[in-house]
């Protein structure tokens, strides 16, 4: 489970309004002075991130706790969103070339990259859609662990 620290900012029968902060993921090795990417993450500074969480603990406002997401869930989450796009956009060109063979076009190549491109456009509207997330959206909700 990937946890994270959080405030309670509101309490609204079990529905908990947290805050936590997005911190920056690097900055700890030993080249973050000439590493543009530690440079980057020290101008953009830490970001405040609001969350609605379902809790039956009873807590109270400015209470600090330790909330967690689904480590598989995230993984999940963060291999559609870099594979699908490339899977589609492979196989969208392939089939582009397989129909330029079976019409008998000169410019096979052109129809492919234009199969591909549509396939790469819709893999992004499914995803956005949320068509691919439906079932997995309740292990995608942080849940609170404990108070600290």
């Amino acid at each position: 489970m990937i946890e994270e620290r959080a405030v309670v900012r509101a309490i609204q029968g079990n529905m908990i309004k947290l805050e936590g902060y997005q911190k920056t993921s690097c900055g700890g090795c030993a080249q973050k002075s000439s590493c543009g990417t530690s440079v980057l993450g020290r101008f953009m500074g830490n970001k405040e991130v609001e969350l609605v969480v379902h809790s039956d603990l009873s807590l109270d406002l400015g209470d600090e706790v330790l909330i967690g997401i689904e480590e598989s869930a995230m993984l999940g989450g963060a291999a559609s969103v870099y594979i699908l796009p490339l899977l589609m956009f492979f196989l969208f060109g392939v089939m582009g070339e397989m129909v330029a063979g079976f019409i008998a076009v000169k410019e096979s190549e052109l129809l492919s990259l234009l199969f591909a491109v549509v396939g790469f456009a819709v893999s992004f509207l499914l995803l956005k859609k949320n068509l691919l997330w439906k079932r997995r959206e309740i292990q995608l909700n942080p849940v609170i662990i404990r108070k600290l």
